[in-house]
């Protein structure tokens, strides 16, 4: 994967910072790798190398948004699924302009919890909605801060991330720890049915066919520690490119 993330600055080339996104299903173990990664990331690098953030959220905007649509409002129950799209989209506008693309430029690395692969697997795919994808394509475009309708993954500049780091868990298991680990404090989306979170899993498998020079999957059925381990080997290969 070769990929220039320089920028030409008063004559020399400054190195950009890495993009790097943990996607995964419920119960797949991100938040507890990224936990690790703030402790052990700043000790290899520096203090201010890295910054972690998430999706929906990441501004105040964003986490507004994101208590939208992560209750379990019953109001919220029926949302139009362009709605949910929109909102997903709205929040991510905010994220790249505000916080995403000034670090990159500034050549911090950043850790992101979720991106455009799981707004594909949750909001599309998940829900049947293939109809919906056009609208996605336009809708994440100018998320990303694009104003030509393209093919997905093909407008020039944007920040693409560098590597997508699947972690690949069965549903069963991943909704069994979500349970063990929240308790009661679930969101509309561990409440999905099975057959949801099945197809949430599919959709990120195949994300990752369709794009490998940019997605890895790991086996998240492993022990914590080896998961851990080797995403952390990922992201110095990647920093390190």
């Amino acid at each position: 994967m070769q990929i220039l993330h320089t920028s030409h600055i008063g004559g020399f080339m400054e190195k950009k910072g890495k993009f790097i996104v943990l996607e995964g299903g419920e119960g797949s173990g991100k938040s507890t790798c990224i936990g690790v990664l703030k402790e052990r990331l700043p000790l290899i690098f520096g203090a201010h190398a890295f910054l972690f953030t998430r999706e929906p959220g990441g501004t105040a905007i964003g986490e507004n948004i994101r208590r939208i649509l992560m209750s379990k409002d019953p109001g919220l129950e029926h949302m139009q699924p362009l709605t949910e799209l929109m909102l997903f989209c709205a929040a991510r506008t905010e994220h790249v302009q505000t916080v995403i693309n000034p670090a990159l430029q500034n050549g911090t690395h950043i850790v992101c919890d979720r991106f455009d692969a799981s707004t594909i697997a949750y909001q599309i795919d998940a829900l049947e909605r293939n109809d919906l994808r056009s609208d996605f394509e336009i809708l994440n475009a100018l998320a990303l801060g694009h104003r030509s309708r393209k093919v997905f993954h093909q407008w020039m500049g944007g920040p693409h991330p560098d590597i997508y780091i699947i972690l690949d868990v069965d549903p069963w298991v991943g909704l069994e720890r979500t349970a063990e680990a929240k308790g009661k404090d679930t969101t509309r989306f561990d409440d999905k049915e099975i057959a949801f979170h099945v197809r949430v899993r599919e959709s990120f498998l195949r994300f990752a066919q369709i794009h490998p020079e940019s997605a890895v999957v790991l086996n998240a059925n492993m022990a914590q520690e080896d998961v851990v381990q080797e995403v952390l080997d990922i992201i110095l290969s990647v920093v390190d490119s």
